[in-house]
Formats: C-alpha cells, sequence, structure tokens
C-alpha cells in the first residue's frame, strides 16, 4: 500500500520562518531576489494557503491571486528558502479543491516540474531541509487519484531532480526517499507501468532503489530500507523485463548482504521477500 506524509508541522514556526526569509529577500541587494519577497497583500494571500494547507475540513480552497503567489514568486525562491514553503505545499496537495486545479491548470502551472527544477540537485546545492520538503510532496501527489495521474507523466523530472538523494547521509531524506520509490511502485504494479511513463520509469525508480539500497541499505533504518526493498521487490514481480532490470542493478547481491547484516528482522524477511522474487 503508498505511505502518505500527512501530519502537520507547527503552523506558526513554518510561518515565521517563512515571513524570515521573506525580509531577507527583501534586503537582497540583488534586485532579481528582492523583487521575490512578497509584499503586504500577498503576505495575505500567503496566510491564506497556509490556512488552507492546516485546514480540518476539505472545502477550503484557495484564491486565483493565491495560486499565482506560489507560480510567480514562492517557488521561485532560492532553494536554501523553500522549505517552508514546501512543506505548506505537500499538505495542501491533500485537499481536493486544489489538486483539481493543479490538474486542469498544469499546462499553465505544472507544479510537479516547479517543484522539480526548484530543488534538484546535488546535495551541495539544496539543503536537506529542502530535499525532504520536496520529496514528501512528491510522495503526497499520489494521495489523490488525478494528482497522481499527473505525477506519474512526470517520474522522469521528479527521478532525475531526486538523483543521489541517499549522498545527504540525512534520515529523513532517506525515508522520503524511500517512500516515494514505495509509492511509485505500487502505482506501476496496479498500472502494470503504463501510467507511470512505461518501462523507462520503471528503471529510474529501480536504479533508485539500487543507489539507496547499495548505499544506505545494511545501515539505515528499518522503515526506510522496508520500503526501499518492498519497492524493488514490488517492481521485479511485475514481469519478466522488470525482473531483468532488477537484476542487472544487482538487487540480489545487496538484498544477501542486508538479509545477513541488518538488525531488523522485519527488513531481514523482506530481503528474503525480494530475493525468493528475483
Amino acid at each position: 500500500a503508498m505511505i502518505f506524509f500527512e501530519l502537520p508541522g507547527k503552523q506558526d514556526a513554518i510561518e515565521k520562518k517563512a515571513m524570515e526569509f521573506n525580509d531577507s529577500l527583501a534586503n537582497s541587494m540583488d534586485e532579481n531576489l528582492s523583487q521575490l519577497a512578497m509584499n503586504s497583500e500577498e503576505k495575505i494571500y500567503f496566510a491564506n494557503l497556509v490556512k488552507v494547507a492546516f485546514g480540518k475540513d476539505a472545502i477550503s480552497k484557495p484564491s486565483a491571486s493565491e495560486y499565482g503567489l506560489l507560480r510567480n514568486k514562492l517557488l521561485k525562491w532560492p532553494a536554501g528558502n523553500l522549505f517552508p514553503i514546501l512543506d505548506v505545499l505537500r499538505l495542501l496537495v491533500l485537499n481536493p479543491f486544489v489538486v483539481n486545479y493543479f490538474v486542469k491548470n498544469a499546462e499553465e502551472f505544472d507544479v510537479v516540474k516547479s517543484v522539480a527544477s526548484a530543488t534538484g540537485g546535488p546535495a551541495a546545492s539544496v539543503p536537506a531541509a529542502t530535499r525532504i520538503m520536496s520529496t514528501r510532496f512528491f510522495v503526497n501527489c499520489f494521495r489523490g487519484t488525478d494528482m497522481r495521474g499527473l505525477i506519474s507523466k512526470r517520474l522522469d523530472v521528479v527521478m532525475s531532480a531526486l538523483h543521489g538523494s541517499v549522498s545527504y547521509g540525512n534520515a529523513q531524506v532517506n525515508l522520503a526517499y524511500a517512500t516515494l520509490l514505495l509509492n511509485v511502485a505500487v502505482q506501476a504494479y496496479e498500472t502494470k507501468a503504463a501510467d507511470v511513463g512505461g518501462m523507462e520509469a520503471v528503471k529510474l525508480a529501480i536504479s533508485g532503489g539500487a543507489e539507496f539500497l547499495h548505499a544506505a541499505g545494511k545501515t539505515e533504518s528499518e522503515d526506510s530500507v522496508y520500503r526501499a526493498l518492498a519497492a524493488v521487490g514490488t517492481l521485479a514481480s511485475m514481469d519478466d523485463k522488470s525482473k531483468a532490470l532488477v537484476k542487472e542493478f544487482q538487487i540480489q547481491a545487496v538484498a544477501n548482504e542486508i538479509k545477513s547484516a541488518h538488525p531488523s528482522d522485519k527488513v531481514k524477511a523482506c530481503a528474503s521477500q525480494v530475493l525468493s522474487v528475483v
């Protein structure tokens, strides 16, 4: 089954950090950055976006001006300033009205590509907090059927943006990344890869899983390793082509190592299941 990051953070802390970053941009000597700062009216728009994101009902929806703020300013902030915005956005995509807007307006405002473009790159250029929140956003895009369809068509961009995530050596980055791999695998299995960009997207997911397991499979936390193993095992069980890709990335060898070395019985059992499939 798919897993999501639905638990909200502290609303006041997120708003405070966003305003702190906004003030920093407003005071920048770089005109390209200062132009991205919210004015007084836009700060009200942002506050409304936060209210929708943290609202306990599903009937609230942002205005056109608030979507415009996201598109034209907030998602163009420097990578180091983006994490509070992404923390709000990963909750917004759980709202059915927001999903409907993003899907209907994907040609004008492709939110998945916007986030991938703003947060992709090596660990040295994207802070861990931003990578965590961008990956959680991508994970939550699988929550609703329509949004799942949108991100499934963009998986090449998403997986490329997240390449090298394991190099952070950060437990929360790893957990978010492994969860994304799991959701991609479940979607691919349920639709026979047709709705995730075909075998090329499946290959990207298997490659990502292999990268993660080879680098961190023996030492990372139970949940992260279990989800990554479940992802590659699910993809391997789809068909012979997928199984061949799993073998190509030497998943068998690392699954054997994890089975022997990882302290978690749950992980060891999952590694055994992967070996039985491949």
